[in-house]
């Protein structure tokens, strides 16, 4: 029985959409390898601009039924060096551009272009197909043009912390605290949102939960590292 995807099957010539869900819709193995083909469709595209937006958009949303594997493209060695080198040039260009919060067309079509398949500091095909598999991969991806939020100086910031002192460390007892559904917690600190005052407070109190998360991930990273260090 055939286990593999190649490029040149009769699904090449549906549009876009259509084959996409179906070869993600039977993939299984290494996402690199599938971004491999993915990224040589897009390039015959007569708009590859629009192709490389509906994947990144769409094509974590399809389920796979996991029947075929796409052809190996890359060994160990290469993706090893692959990372070493254009991880740091796709942070950057990501970084980049979502700093300037511009449209979702002009941000996926800058991204093609600029990032991927005209990006002269990556030279080979391999280069660009990691490039493309690093875009897909991201947490920001797909992307949302966003409004600016709110702004506030640290004076007005640690006066409204100090006025919403008890519902902050109410929202902290919430967060360390264990539930059976996570459900449970995210109603409870809805209902200390709904018990400020005014928006601001809001924000605030909603600023420090953002906090008291990110603190919470990072001490149980470092428990993890300190329980597997104590296993050597």
């Amino acid at each position: 029985m055939d286990t593999e995807i190649t490029l040149h099957e009769s699904t090449e010539r549906q549009p876009f959409t259509e084959w996409l869900g179906d070869v993600l819709g039977k993939l299984k193995g290494e996402k690199l390898d599938i971004a491999a083909l993915i990224y040589n469709r897009i390039q015959e595209e007569e708009k590859p601009k629009s192709a490389f937006q509906y994947f990144l958009e769409n094509a974590d949303e399809i389920d796979s039924t996991e029947e075929k594997e796409p052809d190996q493209v890359f060994t160990a060695t290469e993706i090893q060096r692959l990372k070493k080198k254009c991880e740091p040039l796709i942070e950057g260009v990501l970084e980049s551009l979502l700093s300037e919060n511009i449209s979702t067309e002009d941000f996926y079509g800058r991204l093609w272009e600029d990032g991927i398949c005209g990006n002269t500091f990556l030279q080979t095909d391999k280069e660009k197909i990691y490039a493309l598999y690093r875009v897909w991969r991201d947490s920001r991806i797909p992307y949302f043009q966003l409004g600016e939020g709110m702004k506030m100086s640290n004076e007005a910031y640690m006066e409204c912390c100090n006025k919403n002192r008890h519902l902050i460390k109410k929202a902290f007892f919430i967060i360390n605290t264990s539930f059976s559904q996570r459900s449970q917690q995210s109603d409870l600190l809805l209902r200390v949102l709904d018990e400020c005052e005014t928006n601001v407070d809001k924000v605030v109190v909603m600023a420090q939960i953002l906090g008291g998360t990110e603190r919470k991930a990072i001490f149980s990273l470092l428990e993890a590292a300190k329980n597997e260090k104590g296993k050597e």
